[in-house]
C-alpha cells in the first residue's frame, strides 16, 4: 500500500523488466508517496506543472486533441521505452502519433484506468500508474483482427520545467504481456 495524502491506494505495476532506471523511476514512485502524506497535504493547492502533466496523460492516452496540449509539451520532448513494440518512438509528439494509430486502425475501444497519481516537487516530477484495456477489433496490426483483449499495467515518469511544461518521458510497460493478450505473440 502507498499513501498518497489523506488516502490510501494500491500501485500495481506488474511484469516490469528488473533494469536499473526501471528500478530508480519506482523509487523515486515510492519517495513521492511520502513527501507530504500529513493531513495538511490534501488542503493544500494543486502545482501548476502537476495539473499540466495530468492533462498531458490525458489526451495521450485518451487519444485527445494535440493542440490542446501541444503549448504544455517542449517541443521535442524526448519519450523512453525499453519496449520493443516502441522502439521507434522518440519523442512525447511521436507517442502521441503512435496511440493516434493504434486507436484508429487495431483497436477503436483503447482504454484507461488511472490506479494512481502522485507529484514530487522536488524533483519537479509527475508519476502516473494506470491499466491499458484494448481488444483488436481493427483491421491494423501485425494480423487479422484477433478480437482478443489486453489489460496492462503501465507507469510514466513525466519530468516538468519550471514553466509547467514537459520536457522527458518515460513510460515503463510490458508489451510483450500486452502483444501475447492480444493473440499477437
Amino acid at each position: 500500500m502507498v499513501e498518497f495524502g489523506t488516502e490510501i491506494k494500491t500501485v500495481k505495476l506488474k511484469n516490469l523488466v528488473n533494469r536499473s532506471d526501471n528500478m530508480a523511476i519506482l523509487d523515486n514512485l515510492r519517495k513521492v508517496a511520502h513527501l507530504d502524506g500529513g493531513k495538511d497535504a490534501a488542503a493544500a493547492p494543486e502545482p501548476v506543472a502537476f495539473a499540466n502533466a495530468k492533462k498531458v496523460i490525458d489526451v495521450l492516452d485518451s487519444v485527445g486533441d494535440w493542440e490542446t496540449i501541444k503549448d504544455l509539451v517542449v517541443d521535442g520532448a524526448p519519450f523512453t521505452c525499453q519496449a520493443d513494440a516502441l522502439a521507434e518512438v522518440t519523442t512525447v509528439r511521436g507517442w502521441y502519433d503512435w496511440m493516434v494509430n493504434f486507436k484508429a486502425n487495431i483497436a477503436p475501444d483503447a482504454a484507461f484506468t488511472v490506479t494512481s497519481t502522485a507529484w514530487d516537487a522536488e524533483r519537479q516530477c509527475a508519476c502516473h500508474a494506470a491499466v491499458f484495456h484494448a481488444t483488436h477489433t481493427g483491421a491494423g496490426g501485425p494480423c487479422e483482427a484477433t478480437n482478443k483483449h489486453a489489460d496492462t499495467d503501465y507507469f510514466y515518469q513525466l519530468q516538468m520545467n519550471e514553466q509547467g511544461q514537459v520536457v522527458s518521458m518515460v513510460k515503463i510497460w510490458n508489451d510483450g504481456h500486452c502483444l501475447k493478450q492480444l493473440g499477437w505473440a
